[in-house]
């Protein structure tokens, strides 16, 4: 029998916001390290000018994407996806073991229909 492929699926997600949004030169630096778009609203609300550029490296990392569409006035919206790879039982096994989840139930014969028992 030849092995089964894993299907890997995608894991994508959308952010609206119907804010200020950001002129086209705000756009080509958003990913930068601490870049604001608009420095009103950081003083405001706080921030470091962080969370996209570290958002963006751990999209990245995990083998995604993230864009984002903005018109001035009206506001932005980003996008991001990631591909969802299934565990192996092992994988389940061990990520079981570190959360500290039993990998069967209590009062049950059976597993659990995501994991397996832990050798």
């Amino acid at each position: 029998p030849k092995p089964s492929v894993a299907k890997i699926e995608t894991l994508e997600i959308q952010v609206k916001d119907t804010g200020i949004g950001m002129s086209q030169e705000e756009q080509q630096r958003i990913f930068g390290r601490f870049f604001q778009a608009n420095r009103g609203v950081s003083r405001e609300y706080g921030g470091s000018g962080l969370g996209l550029s570290i958002s963006k490296r751990l999209i990245t990392l995990m083998g995604g994407q993230i864009s984002f569409t903005s018109t001035q006035n009206v506001g932005t919206t980003f996008t991001f996806s990631i591909p969802l790879v299934p565990l192996t039982t092992n994988e389940k096994s061990l990520f079981l073991l570190l959360n500290n989840k039993p990998s069967v139930y209590p009062n049950s014969a059976s597993t659990s229909p995501t994991s397996s028992p832990v050798p």
